[in-house]
């Protein structure tokens, strides 16, 4: 009873939302890489990543397809012949939402020749497919499943943890992740100087590998069709997964929770102090000493300093709520970003 053969598709659904959060927002690539190297975070111990030295990271290029997309076919396959378009709709978002991930990290990585291997006759060695094809193919299964969700308010099944079959909440994460897709292709088409240190010319930012050239028009009509389109209108349609605790924890969490490697980073903290940022107490903790002193004070860390380890007492560790509380949920997208994109 505990290695059955064959699952009801919404049960792996269960497991592909849970895995895929886990995966890319939390474990190792979180902390460890992308934090860092954004400067909000910094490592404090073990520095290498934080000297853009970094280790093996071929787990983050195979996790997905063995994980995941593997599953999600699956749940594709199962909704498909029992004709359940509203959990078709949601793998195919959830597939979407990431491939975007994968491609974003690597570039070029299989996409139309994956995932073969359920066939006897399907490839083992995939052809890479160039990021900006991948992008044009994500935008139009997103539309496909946007069509799919169109009309139905009919809940799915409570498997579905993070909107709770929901398919109404489903169609706007779809349309929202589709215009988080164009305004990455869109570009940047015009000129502005960086507020970088010394000498900096005017600089123009050109479309990258994935450049959509109509991705501005298509933004425009999406938001000028909500009907046909709906996206995020207010925090209640956020794309969060919430954690119930042990066993299953916030990732963020479940890794740094024994840890001390990370803390915020002296970019993050300098840019909140210049600005009285009141959100300061969430990206970070007080100082220990200023604790011990009554007068709280935030102190970064700078990215990559050459030093066995930092004096801990005197710097700011994580936010409690960002990486030491389990049950914090993970926020796939949020209605903040909609409100950036569209401004």
């Amino acid at each position: 009873p505990n290695s059955p053969v064959d699952v009801p598709a919404i049960n792996i659904f269960t497991n592909v939302v849970e895995n895929a959060v886990s995966l890319e927002l939390g474990d190792w690539i979180q902390h460890t890489y992308l934090g860092v190297w954004c400067q909000q975070w910094c490592k404090i111990q073990y520095i290498d990543e934080d000297r853009y030295m970094p280790r093996d990271m071929s787990g983050y290029f195979n996790a997905p397809y063995t994980g995941g997309l593997k599953n999600l076919k699956i749940v594709m396959d199962k909704a498909t012949a029992s004709g359940d378009d509203r959990l078709l709709a949601a793998a195919k978002i959830m597939r979407a939402w990431q491939v975007m991930y994968l491609t974003d990290l690597f570039g070029d990585v299989p996409y139309t020749e994956a995932l073969q291997g359920f066939s006897a006759d399907g490839t083992l060695y995939p052809k890479y497919d160039t990021q900006q094809s991948i992008y044009n193919a994500l935008i139009a299964e997103l539309d496909e499943a946007n069509n799919l969700l169109d009309g139905t308010t009919i809940n799915f099944g409570a498997g579905d943890i993070l909107y709770g079959g929901d398919p109404v909440l489903w169609r706007k994460f779809g349309n929202s992740l589709k215009l988080r897709l164009l305004n990455r292709a869109a570009g940047t088409p015009w000129t502005f100087t960086y507020n970088m240190a010394g000498t900096q010319p005017d600089v123009t930012t050109t479309p990258g590998a994935a450049a959509l050239a109509n991705a501005d028009q298509l933004i425009a009509a999406m938001l000028a069709d909500p009907a046909k389109y709906p996206i995020f209108e207010s925090n209640d349609d956020n794309a969060a997964l919430a954690w119930p605790g042990q066993p299953y924890r916030n990732p963020i969490y479940n890794t740094l929770y024994s840890r001390k490697d990370q803390a915020i980073s002296e970019t993050m903290v300098d840019w909140l102090n210049a600005r009285t940022d009141p959100r300061i107490h969430i990206y970070g903790q007080p100082t220990p000493n200023s604790v011990t002193a009554g007068d709280l004070k935030y102190v970064g860390f700078q990215n990559g300093r050459a030093i066995t380890s930092a004096n801990f007492p005197s710097i700011s560790m994580l936010g409690t709520k960002i990486a030491f509380t389990e049950t914090s949920p993970s926020y796939v997208m949020c209605y903040d970003e909609v409100e950036f994109i569209i401004a």
